[in-house]
């Protein structure tokens, strides 16, 4: 080969090493941010909603991307998108770029408040706080220069702001799988809702009752859209039952004082409610409802990147989980499952 040859070979290699770096480049966090959503959404209708842009535009995004890059992501079929291998390679990628320019960002914005981090946690509207509220407590005496903001707002609401990592984790119950892919849950314990009353409550001296036998009674029940509601819709229906025709929705402190002032029966989980219960100013009905059981668990990107206070606080939620976990024999002993 002649130096000349040499020298052309060179300046190829430096034009196209100049062209590979200019095509990405060219990509923005934004672009990033889709590509990521879609390997786990698997859906453009979802990620764009989740990233308030239209169908259309994430399309038409997602082609220029494949154009920058000249080379196929996804591939796209009548139930949705699956990434190609080329894909699977490039969604690892810009994971890892997005968990460090969000982690970036958060750090920032800590420094220009003059904190040293924060917790960004998830906890289901009307599912119990008790794992939660002893690890946020455990987790404040090792860092007292932690910021903890808890969104409350439906299950699967939450887990579509973990997965955009608007949020660090979530704990309550489990979502569907298929609602949640590339999120790891661990199970902390069991969850089963309650019938209870106030003390003094007419119903409060029974020894044995029946689900038939509380018509006639107004109600607090959980909102309709929670999957806790329609489990209880459907441990009426197991009993030959309609659902509680009179009723008012509520999960919140309000539903807690209407329970113990009125006559109302409610229908709580039972970590909810412990508590009160122990002290003896509620009383739990033995009726067991058992399809409203389910699990309470932690929910976590799988394999991101976090800082050391965010992993000592998953442990302090595990640890508090199974505390809580050792106790189950205390709602267990109060009906038959």
């Amino acid at each position: 080969m002649t130096p000349s040859s040499v020298c052309f070979t060179v300046k190829q290699g430096i034009r196209k090493a100049v062209s590979n770096m200019s095509r990405m480049n060219a990509l923005s966090v934004k672009q990033l941010r889709l590509v990521a959503l879609l390997g786990d959404v698997q859906s453009i209708q979802i990620a764009a909603s989740l990233l308030g842009m239209t169908q259309s535009t994430a399309t038409k995004s997602l082609q220029k991307i494949e154009s920058l890059l000249e080379i196929q992501l996804f591939h796209r079929t009548n139930k949705g998108i699956l990434p190609t291998r080329a894909g699977l390679t490039f969604l690892g990628h810009a994971k890892t770029i997005l968990q460090s320019v969000d982690r970036a960002d958060k750090e920032i914005q800590n420094i220009r408040h003059g904190r040293k981090g924060e917790l960004a946690l998830g906890a289901p509207i009307g599912a119990s706080r008790a794992a939660l509220q002893k690890a946020i407590v455990l987790h404040a005496k090792k860092y007292q220069d932690i910021v903890v903001n808890v969104k409350e707002a439906p299950s699967l609401d939450l887990h579509a702001m973990l997965i955009v990592r608007k949020l660090d984790c979530v704990i309550g119950r489990r979502a569907q799988p298929s609602d949640v892919p590339g999120v790891s849950f661990d199970v902390l314990y069991s969850e089963v809702f309650c019938l209870c009353v106030r003390a003094g409550h007419p119903l409060s001296a029974s020894i044995k009752i029946k689900l038939s036998e509380l018509d006639g009674y107004s109600w607090i029940l959980p909102p309709t859209e929670m999957r806790a509601r329609q489990a209880i819709d459907a441990s009426f229906h197991d009993a030959g039952l309609a659902a509680p025709a009179r009723f008012i929705e509520t999960v919140g402190l309000q539903g807690k004082e209407l329970l113990l002032d009125t006559d109302m029966i409610g229908i709580w989980p039972y970590q909810a409610i412990r508590t009160d219960y122990l002290r003896q100013k509620l009383v739990v009905l033995d009726i067991a409802l058992p399809r409203t059981m389910t699990q309470i668990g932690l929910s976590t990107v799988s394999h991101a990147v976090m800082p050391p206070y965010f992993e000592d606080f998953c442990n302090a939620v595990r640890s508090a989980g199974q505390e809580i976990e050792q106790n189950q024999c205390e709602w267990k002993a109060l009906f038959s499952l």
